[in-house]
């Protein structure tokens, strides 16, 4: 049996029992059915050099239904959206070596066109007026934005874009 993690509404961890096709119940109480991810699941890359808060925000994502990804670095992201296409970027500010922007602008310069949500624990108006310049549909401080809180805006771009 696969052992995965579910959050509440009030955004606290549960882990739960997948056992194939039933529904489960969280430690938290609350019901949730498994999702398949299929051909049809809009594809998130997440890039974010922190492997917690990626896979917090991952394992979140995949119990929505959605395909998800991770990449590191920049060059990871570009491998990734070279390779198979993305509907959805989340992407951190301060990765190591190449930084945020500069994916942003490669994007620019290479005529990929789908929508960026920049998670960053940076605030300054500086630079969420740059990110907003480049494209960057939203943008939420990590520290304050839950999985529950990233899937609810996530469905709302989607929405928007799509």
């Amino acid at each position: 049996m696969e052992l995965g993690a579910a959050f509440s509404p009030a955004g606290r961890l549960g882990w739960v029992p997948f056992p194939p096709g039933l529904g489960v119940r969280t430690r938290v109480g609350r019901i949730r059915t498994r999702l398949s991810v299929g051909t049809n699941s809009p594809s998130i890359l997440i890039v974010e050099d922190d492997e917690s808060i990626a896979t917090m925000y991952r394992l979140q994502l995949e119990l929505e239904g959605y395909a998800v990804r991770v990449a590191s670095s920049v060059s990871a992201a570009q491998a990734s959206i070279m390779a198979t296409g993305v509907d959805l970027l989340l992407l951190d500010v301060g990765l190591p070596g190449a930084d945020g922007f500069e994916l942003l602008i490669w994007m620019a310069h290479n005529g990929h066109d789908f929508p960026v949500l920049l998670l960053s624990n940076y605030s300054s108006p500086d630079l969420v007026e740059r990110a907003r310049k480049l494209g960057v549909v939203d943008y939420r401080i990590k520290s304050h934005t839950t999985p529950v809180d990233l899937a609810q805006i996530v469905a709302t771009i989607l929405a928007r874009s799509g």
